[in-house]
């Protein structure tokens, strides 16, 4: 299986329409003020043959202003020391060697981070926005949705800091967020205000090479996944990143307190990894939470199947449950978005993923807990990154792009009450995406 855009998200079809151009009669575009915008990396996404250079490549925004639903769409890629770096002095060579060297000499504090790209996603804190990826710190963006412009203001520097999670989590005023060091094989936690002023912080172990994407708070500890990742000498210098998995090896899920400094352990028999979690539940006798589990990953490759799993962990024992669903389990489902309630927005146990197949994603599932209650498809299109979701008089609808065969462009609204599709042309080629987020007008 070909997981060709991966991070490029959800094509959907809509098999209640058969004409985009009769929707536009019957029904007119939603009167939508705000701004759409989408992370990711600029990068050709026909030339896309590995994970590692979906990861690698320089951050952008591909973004519409919204005045009364009509759309004017802006495109800027983000700039980062990488590349202003790139910029004066050429591109860098993605191998072994200069990734080696480009990091001692960044960690000697000789040359700035020449890893960051700021590509994946955005995190908005203190009225603030920012363009996030794992192996670097924040940078600070200026949306103007006045003059309709977008630029990058400055790098965020956090003492004490060397990256910042593209899943950093924001609770109670407070930035929950992670880095880890392969070479030590650990795992920091930071607990920040939102001057990205330190709170607390922990140190913690790992098993295997520390390769963490995502991570959850709970009520006072953090959890993780330790996967089985291990240096492979053998592919030293026939991959551009000589990292192998071996399924064959249990996955650690540890649950790290940070009241009591005291770090829980369990085990899965198998070698599992995850990129998203999705919902989670914490009560006195247990942890459980949902995510696509991968049991084969290549950074070098776009191979890898993702079966959407709810793992239960005993707090009295060492027993881990994994429930799945035997439909659901017919799909490659990854990239949850919580569905809020249209009244108080609450947290539900709806989550929407998207689905892979035949090439692309060709569409998104709006599952309850493990069960699937709804399919929705793109006809003849894919969606080049994540929608996001946003209210309407209470009312949520679902936004976000796609392309067709020619990597024309659209935008699309889905009205997640009755399903009603709007798409409408931006007459600009699109590019893939990662993560998105829609800010409503504000004067």
């Amino acid at each position: 299986m070909r997981f060709s855009h991966f991070l490029i998200l959800f094509p959907f079809l809509f098999p209640i329409f058969q004409s985009t151009d009769s929707l536009f009669h019957k029904h007119p575009i939603p009167k939508i003020n705000g701004f759409y915008g989408l992370m990711g990396p600029d990068i050709d996404k026909t030339s896309v043959k590995s994970l590692y250079e979906l990861f690698t490549a320089d951050g952008q925004i591909q973004g519409v202003f919204l005045k009364d639903g009509e759309p004017e769409f802006k495109t800027i890629k983000i700039n980062t020391e990488k590349h202003k770096f790139e910029t004066k002095y050429g591109k860098i060579p993605q191998n072994v060697l200069t990734t080696t060297i480009i990091y001692i000499l960044n960690k000697l504090n000789l040359i700035p981070n020449l890893s960051g790209t700021a590509n994946t996603a955005f995190i908005q804190t203190n009225q603030s926005l920012y363009a996030v990826f794992e192996r670097d710190l924040p940078y600070e963006l200026n949306i103007d949705q006045k003059t309709k412009n977008i630029h990058t203001k400055t790098r965020i520097k956090i003492p004490q800091l060397d990256s910042f999670s593209a899943h950093s989590k924001i609770i109670n005023d407070e930035i929950h967020t992670i880095d880890y060091d392969i070479v030590r094989r650990q795992l920091n936690y930071f607990c920040l205000d939102q001057h990205f002023q330190i709170i607390k912080r922990a140190t913690i172990p790992t098993t295997y090479l520390p390769v963490i994407h995502d991570f959850l708070v709970l009520r006072d500890s953090i959890l993780f996944m330790d996967s089985p990742f291990y240096f492979d000498i053998r592919i030293l210098f026939s991959s551009k990143i000589p990292v192998s998995f071996d399924d064959t090896l249990p996955t650690k899920i540890h649950i790290y307190n940070f009241t009591t400094n005291i770090m829980r352990t369990v085990e899965l028999p198998t070698g599992m990894y995850i990129f998203h979690y999705a919902d989670f539940l914490e009560t006195e006798n247990c942890i459980e939470f949902s995510g696509s589990l991968y049991q084969k990953m290549n950074f070098s490759n776009l191979e890898i199947y993702g079966k959407y799993r709810k793992i239960k962990i005993d707090k009295n024992s060492p027993k881990v449950f994994v429930e799945s669903d035997i439909e659901t389990d017919k799909y490659n489902l990854d990239f949850p978005i919580q569905f809020r309630n249209k009244e108080n927005r609450e947290k539900t146990d709806k989550q929407i993923l998207l689905n892979f197949d035949n090439g692309g994603f060709n569409g998104f599932f709006i599952l309850e807990k493990l069960k699937i209650k709804k399919k929705i498809f793109m006809d003849l299109k894919k969606i080049c990154g994540e929608p996001a979701i946003f209210f309407l008089k209470k009312r949520p609808f679902l936004i976000g792009f796609s392309y067709d065969s020619n990597s024309n462009g659209f935008y699309f609204i889905i009205d997640l009450i009755n399903y009603q599709k709007w798409e409408i042309a931006l007459n600009h080629k699109i590019t893939l995406g990662f993560h998105s987020i829609f800010l409503p007008y504000q004067d």
